[in-house]
């Protein structure tokens, strides 16, 4: 089973996707028979076929497997990471700090949507999607990554790149159900903090 994690927590603790394909409000409804991984900081809901590890591995908050196809050498996966506390620095300059790294860690890597994306009464996140080669498997990824305090959360949908466009699609509805219980608003230099419960 291969697992790779997001260029986000390789850069800063070491240290093409359709524009409809990210676009984080896309999808609203989530379907009645998913299931939820809900925690006191977050909740993400999934489709009953996809394999859920909350075991820690390589630093993770939690894994989702996407139903893997016979044969198939690699396994699409949805993976959550917290990086450590990073006051003094804004989640653009987070972003694009991480951007700036991918050719460093990847062959032949291509960014192909690189943007801060800031919505009228939500949370901010930044969005990167890119293309390289990791090993043996030639790899496309989207994430999203937002603040919550200090603390940068980081989403990510990893695919084969041919493998990318049927993946796409359900990874996004995935993502997009991923919320915070509450919001943490934060400034450029993160201060004057102010948090906004959404329940």
């Amino acid at each position: 089973m291969k697992i790779t994690l997001p260029i986000f927590l390789l850069i800063l603790i070491a240290s093409s996707a359709k524009s409809q394909d990210s676009n984080i409000d896309e999808f609203s409804q989530i379907p009645e028979d998913w299931l939820s991984l809900e925690t006191d900081t977050y909740t993400i809901s999934y489709p009953p076929s996809f394999t859920l590890d909350q075991s820690g591995t390589l630093g993770t908050k939690f894994i989702l497997f996407f139903d893997s196809k016979p044969g198939s050498p690699f396994q699409e996966n949805i993976v959550l990471v917290a990086d450590v506390p990073k006051s003094g620095i804004s989640l653009e300059e987070y972003g694009k700090m991480s951007a700036r790294g991918v050719s460093m860690f990847f062959n032949d890597a291509k960014i192909m949507e690189n943007k801060l994306v800031q919505q009228e009464d939500k949370q901010e996140y930044y969005l990167l999607n890119y293309t390289g080669k990791q090993g043996q498997f030639n790899l496309k990824w989207l994430q999203y990554a937002w603040f919550y305090g200090d603390i940068p959360y980081v989403l990510t949908l990893t695919c084969e790149e041919t493998e990318y466009d049927e993946y796409v699609e359900l990874g996004t509805q995935v993502m997009q159900s991923f919320k915070f219980n509450y919001i943490v608003k934060q400034s450029k230099i993160c201060e004057n903090r102010e948090a906004v419960f959404l329940r």
